[in-house]
């Protein structure tokens, strides 16, 4: 996502810190407890994150402002995910403000459960480094994380902030792992004065949200991911559990669709 007025490119580049750009969660965020969940009687195991973000899409359409890739259910999917499914996924461009959309169909017979999630990595401006950076939030909110522990986190919560309408990050802030809030937030502005640099992410009625870069580059970090998601982590100590009671599930009856979008603007 490259700004053409001040010749900046906004989305992390990859490199051998985190060789990914904006991966797609799909059917899960996260991790399921020892990468295992059931639907009923049966098991299936799943990697963090789903599958989706290392499948090839198939094109759709494409025009000079809009593109919409396809994922469905096959051969490949069935062996962790038995849903019959069938993902789009647009990127419409207006100006500098890109809009995401996600339409996921249930093309089953029966009910389908999934998480669906956004992970895009935004690329910090040259000689800056993270506590040159603030997250501004559309309201004054107190903010409240789940810690991560290895791809599960804690069912507990614990305050970062309290009636903070912006919050400055530093290292320590994200030392131990992500930022995951489920306070209702609906944008956040990733704000820089120093390199004039203000990038909106806007999601509303998202349930839960993380902020992330990797821990092991914490005090060299180039880039931070703003994530909304759809859904969330398996618990530390819950064990296995069946999908269907997954906390934040998301779930569509036959034949039923559902459309959801977040964007990212350059203010």
């Amino acid at each position: 996502m490259y700004d053409k007025t001040k010749e900046r490119e906004y989305i992390w580049q990859a490199g051998p810190v985190w060789p990914k750009h904006s991966p797609l969660l799909f059917p899960s965020i996260g991790g399921f407890y020892d990468e295992t969940y059931a639907v009923g009687e049966k098991t299936y195991k799943m990697g963090a994150h789903g599958f989706a973000r290392d499948m090839d899409f198939t094109l759709v359409h494409i025009d000079n402002s809009e593109i919409v890739m396809q994922l469905t259910s096959s051969e490949d999917t069935y062996a962790s995910y038995s849903y019959r499914f069938c993902l789009q996924v647009s990127h419409r461009l207006e100006g500098k403000k890109l809009t995401v959309t996600w339409t996921v169909l249930n093309a089953g017979s029966s009910t389908m459960y999934y998480s669906i999630g956004a992970h895009p990595g935004f690329q910090l401006a040259e000689n800056t480094g993270l506590s040159d950076y603030r997250l501004i939030f559309d309201r004054a909110l107190d903010l409240n994380t789940h810690r991560v522990k290895g791809r599960l986190v804690t069912r507990e919560t614990y305050p970062v902030a309290k009636q903070a309408g912006e919050l400055w990050l530093t290292p320590d802030l994200l030392r131990k792992d992500a930022l995951v809030f489920e306070d209702g937030i609906s944008s956040m502005t990733l704000d820089c004065k120093k390199a004039d640099y203000h990038l909106k992410v806007c999601f509303p009625g998202f349930p839960a949200a993380a902020v992330w870069t990797m821990p092991s580059a914490i005090d060299q970090a180039e880039y931070l991911c703003i994530e909304p998601w759809c859904g969330i982590n398996d618990f530390v100590g819950q064990g296995v559990q069946d999908i269907r009671h997954k906390y934040l599930i998301q779930s569509l009856d036959a034949g039923e669709s559902s459309k959801r979008s977040y964007t990212i603007e350059i203010l």
